[in-house]
């Protein structure tokens, strides 16, 4: 049965959950404007990661283990892309101002 966009075999892959913590995140920040975007992508990317290791089958104190090192390692890729995109997009207007 296709699904749409989030399919559980998309989050298995990290780059993948992590592209799609950070849509979450960029769809509910304008929602929850009292919450640090950066808190919103741990908690997205906890529970993508939860939906994984349920997904899994295998719950165990190594898998528990993992799933949080997951976990930062989603949130501070989608952090991180973010905050990548920001930056250029700031350093192209910069770069348009001084043009005119």
């Amino acid at each position: 049965m296709d699904t749409g966009y989030l399919t559980m075999e998309i989050l298995l892959s990290p780059i993948s959950c992590a592209a799609a913590v950070a849509a979450l995140v960029q769809l509910t920040k304008r929602h929850v404007m009292d919450v640090d975007p950066k808190w919103l992508a741990l908690a997205f990317a906890f529970i993508t990661q939860i939906a994984v290791l349920m997904h899994g089958g295998i719950i165990g104190v190594t898998a528990i283990l993992l799933m949080l090192l997951n976990t930062l390692i989603v949130a501070g890729a989608a952090i991180g892309a973010f905050e990548g995109v920001k930056s250029l997009a700031r350093a192209v207007k910069e770069d348009e101002d001084d043009a005119n």
